[in-house]
This record gives C-alpha cells, sequence and structure tokens, in this order.
C-alpha cells in the first residue's frame, strides 16, 4: 500500500526486490479495496499517508482520515482476513526528528524508543500497537 507520487521509490523497490513485491496504490480511507488486496497477501508495508504539513494545516480534517482512520482500515482489513497477515508500519521521522540520541528497546518483538514521551507525538503510532494487541 502507498500513496501516489512515489514513483522513484516504487522504481527501486521493483528493481530490489522484483516479483516477490506486489504494489497497489489505492486510498486507504476505502475499505472496499482493501479485503481484496489482502486476500493472497503474506505481509502489508503500510506506506500510505497524507505527509505534507502544510496540508495538514490546511485541510486537517482530510489529514485526519487519511492517517488515523487510513491505518485503522488497514488494520481492520488484515484482521478480517481470518489470517495472521503481518502488518508493517512505516513512518516518518517528522513525527520523532532525527532522534540521534534515543535509544531503543526491544519489547517482545516490538521496538519502542526508551522515552515514552515521544509515542505522544504521533496518535497512528501507536494504533498497531494497540490494535495488535487484543486480536493478534
Amino acid at each position: 500500500l502507498s500513496r501516489p507520487g512515489v514513483d522513484q521509490n516504487l522504481a527501486w523497490l521493483t528493481q530490489k526486490h522484483g516479483n516477490r513485491l506486489a504494489v497497489e496504490t489505492v486510498d486507504v480511507r476505502d475499505e472496499d479495496v482493501l479485503a481484496p488486496l489482502l486476500a493472497h497477501s503474506r505481509a502489508i508495508f503500510h506506506l500510505a499517508a497524507q505527509t505534507a504539513v502544510t496540508t495538514s494545516l490546511v485541510r486537517p480534517s482530510e489529514d485526519f482520515d487519511i492517517n488515523l482512520r487510513g491505518t485503522f482500515n488497514v488494520l481492520e482489513a488484515a484482521r478480517r482476513s481470518g489470517r495472521r497477515i503481518p502488518v508493517i508500519f512505516a513512518s516518518t521521522n517528522k513525527v520523532y526528528g532525527g532522534l540521534p540520541d534515543v535509544t531503543v528497546r526491544e519489547e517482545e518483538d516490538r521496538c519502542v524508543p526508551c522515552d515514552a514521551g515521544i509515542g505522544a507525538n504521533g496518535i497512528d503510532e501507536t494504533c498497531g500497537l494497540d490494535f495488535c494487541t487484543p486480536y493478534g
């Protein structure tokens, strides 16, 4: 899952991974489009987002809908598939900044920043972890 306008990234991924990768450019707000895509997926790399800070300031509701509701839709589609499909959520340094001096610790099978306050900067950052707790 990705967003329009990232053709260079797609070219690199295709060159690097070839036919092991199926890229779908969809609107993650559209719940109906997600289920068929997951029918045969072995993993989901959730890269779709509205990333422009300027856009988020002009259209905050749309930003929220794409980033939070869209992430929820991806997680919910994975859950409803009835299969244990791993969802890899790619964030952005805009949430945390560069953080060269922040250490990361492993908790079971998750990596989290040692500074718990950092997570408060991004609502959808914890969505995947919170969703995984009751549903696996």
